[in-house]
């Protein structure tokens, strides 16, 4: 199975997808979290649909407690490290998404895994924009691949 790390189930859609794809005239810091989470869903599906023989899975860690945060200038460095007690280990978080790729229940096709370990449900925009996406998403690598 192919596992990716990064928000499955938890983000909001990027309503932005049709008219600016690559984000040129509306990038934001919200829009560029929720499009990276947004494209990888549907990654995901599309990359299952051509590959039915692996699974994969979009997964949403949760909070870990790493060293995230320790290039973030003082204030906000402190802030972070006070707040990772609270977050999970690193090694629970491993195991969880372990689990998403030798478990029964991500064994086939596509899913999108939350923070607790459990089947999340996509956005609302999930199936209406499934076709456009994965069109940009292939045109973009077609045209970056092409320069190299």
């Amino acid at each position: 199975g192919f596992l990716s790390v990064l928000s499955g189930g938890v983000h909001s859609p990027y309503s932005g997808w049709s008219t600016d794809f690559e984000m040129k005239t509306s990038y934001s810091l919200a829009n560029a979290a929720n499009g990276a989470g947004f494209y990888n869903d549907i990654a995901m599906e599309m990359l299952s649909r051509e590959n039915p023989e692996v699974a994969f899975v979009h997964a949403a860690p949760g909070f870990v407690n790493t060293n995230w945060g320790t290039e973030l200038p003082g204030v906000l460095r402190g802030v972070v490290r006070c707040l990772q007690v609270f977050g999970k280990s690193p090694e629970d978080a491993g195991e969880m998404m372990g689990h998403a790729l030798f478990s029964d229940e991500f064994s086939s096709g596509w899913g999108l895994m939350a923070a607790d370990g459990s089947r999340a449900r996509h956005t609302s925009l999930h199936d209406a924009a499934r076709d456009g996406v994965w069109a940009s998403t292939k045109a973009v690598l077609q045209r970056v691949l092409g320069q190299a």
